[in-house]
């Protein structure tokens, strides 16, 4: 694989999106990224090429980008996480109450 990925996005990824992925394509890209195996463990393990579990991690990842990109579970997660960690900041209980409460309204219609 060419290109660098970022661990913690395949993980964030992983979170929600590998469900949608094969059985295969789940155990392969779990391996490497999970359980840090190496392409050539892999590929034994799994009895294919190298190159093989290289483009099942690449189709894999791109698979889950272009959910990520139509769902936006990923985003919309790290969005009500960063307002969380915001609102636990604000030290009046009544404002941070209130602050908690529209975040509650924001993610019951969907943000």
């Amino acid at each position: 694989m060419s290109k660098k990925v970022d661990r913690e996005r395949v993980f964030a990824l992983l979170g929600f999106y590998d469900v949608l992925l094969t059985k295969t394509q789940k155990t392969i890209i779990t391996s490497h990224y999970v359980y840090d195996l190496s392409l050539s463990e892999i590929a034994e393990e799994e009895g294919i090429s190298r190159a093989a579990a290289s483009e099942a991690i690449k189709t894999s990842i791109e698979k889950m980008e272009e959910y990520e990109s139509k769902m936006k579970l990923v985003e919309r997660y790290s969005s009500v996480k960063e307002k969380l960690e915001s609102i636990s900041k604000i030290e009046d209980k009544e404002e941070r109450l209130k602050k908690y409460e529209e975040l509650g309204e924001e993610i019951k219609h969907g943000i």
